[in-house]
């Protein structure tokens, strides 16, 4: 038996640039992207989402993104590329309707189509499933074709901006013991790259129909190479505990290491207590959530059979919300300077603090700690009704001043300090000869 192996060596971002190089470059993402995104599971109806969405602008919530999760469909089968129109009488008029709150949509839209659906038996009498499941064999490049095609027809004229390209991979091992690509090679082996081949139909779809627009697309899996079409991993169905947190920040920071840029999860967890909308505990973790996804590559709310709207909690809760949505829109220049970096020079806008602090042992021990572009260093709390916290600051000559504070005090790098935690922050630290550019 004989390995192939591929050794970049140089420092992490020259590292990284040598892997895309190699591997594929990022495309450009919409500006728009980088702002809050608002989703929960689920909308029930166009008068729904609509309503929700007018309360968002109205109440002084800056939204970019507003989210329809699955069953959308209704009574035309699962991801049968169709509205069920008695409940989304106007999927044109919906979108219209954002535009002119400037607001755009995303949309959730699976590899797996039912049979029954109109769709599904095109699909079917053609020969396109993996045989024996529900799932599209995007290895057939007959397959993916037909998929496309059936998706730029039915789904593209309604004018939506974004995609969410759910369950990528599919589920319960329905890979194991099946053939792909027409039956010619065996899925199991090749199982990991099945995203990619869907992420590949997607956007090379998208850029051939809508040549003026930059593709968004999130997805729940990638394999080597999906930095290509432009995808936002997101880390799934996760709890809400504070270990949970801490995992989601290290599991982020891992996943930026092998070049992949965009991520984000489930701020506040996609499974939620029952009673979250008056527990206390809750909505302090979530919010700490939310705090920390204000400096990811990404900003998204989502959760489980969840009215995920800043008005369904506390009022302090809301004010929270509010304000952290409001620092977000603030750091869009600085945001988008990061972004055009990583699309232009290779650059990872989420950091471990080993990228920018090899020589620093301490930094590199640090398993939440992260660099959010070249200026911010985020220290997350994940720890309950904590007053202070001892958090690193990593070897850096001019020194450290708290971003976004009155507190104008220069802490020394290489040191571990405590520093005050209020309920409407986390720590957040600038270094001090470099100006934020904000709105």
């Amino acid at each position: 038996m004989a390995l192939d192996y591929t050794v970049f060596a140089g420092t992490a971002d020259q590292i990284i640039s040598s892997y895309r190089n190699l591997t594929g470059k990022v495309p450009q993402m919409p500006d728009w992207a980088f702002g809050y995104i608002h989703c929960r599971e689920r909308y029930d109806s166009q008068k729904e989402l609509l309503e929700n969405a007018h309360r968002l602008k109205d109440e002084g919530y800056h939204t970019s993104v507003i989210v329809q999760d699955w069953q959308w469909w209704g009574k035309y089968g699962w991801n049968a590329m169709q509205f069920d129109e008695g409940k989304y009488p106007d999927p044109k008029a919906m979108t219209d309707e954002l535009h002119g709150m400037d607001m755009k949509l995303m949309l959730s839209v699976w590899s797996k189509i039912d049979k029954n659906s109109e769709v599904g038996r095109q699909m079917n009498a053609a020969g396109y499933y993996i045989k024996g499941t529900d799932w599209i064999d995007f290895f057939n490049p007959d397959a993916a074709a037909a998929y496309w095609k059936n998706f730029s027809e039915r789904l593209l004229p309604t004018g939506i901006d974004a995609w969410w390209q759910d369950a990528t991979e599919p589920e319960n091992d329905d890979l194991k013991g099946r053939m792909v690509a027409g039956g010619k090679i065996p899925g199991e082996f090749y199982r990991n790259a099945y995203p990619n081949m869907v992420n590949h139909t997607v956007y090379n779809g998208l850029i051939k129909d809508q040549p003026d627009r930059d593709p968004m697309i999130l997805t729940r899996s990638g394999f080597t190479g999906i930095q290509r079409y432009g995808a936002i991993n997101w880390s799934g169905d996760v709890g809400n505990d504070w270990e949970t947190l801490r995992r989601q920040i290290a599991g982020g920071l891992n996943l930026m290491a092998t070049g992949q840029p965009w991520w984000t999860y489930d701020a506040g967890g996609f499974f939620r207590p029952n009673n979250q909308y008056s527990d206390a505990a809750y909505q302090e973790r979530m919010m700490r959530w939310i705090q920390t996804a204000v400096f990811l590559p990404f900003m998204r709310v989502h959760g489980y059979m969840s009215r995920t709207e800043p008005w369904n909690y506390s009022e302090e809760t809301q004010a929270n919300f509010h304000k952290q949505i409001e620092l977000r829109d603030r750091l869009q220049p600085y945001i988008l300077d990061c972004a055009k970096k990583v699309s232009e020079d290779n650059y990872t806008m989420m950091r471990p603090l080993v990228f920018d602090f090899p020589g620093d042992n301490e930094a590199m021990k640090q398993q939440t700690e992260f660099m959010f572009g070249p200026s911010l260093l985020v220290c997350p709390v994940t720890e309950q009704g904590i007053k202070s916290m001892r958090v690193y600051l990593p070897r850096y000559e001019a020194g450290w001043k708290l971003f976004d504070s009155t507190d104008s005090k220069i802490y020394n790098g290489g040191a571990y300090v405590e520093v005050p935690v209020t309920i409407d922050r986390i720590p957040v630290f600038v270094k001090a000869d470099h100006k934020i550019n904000l709105k």
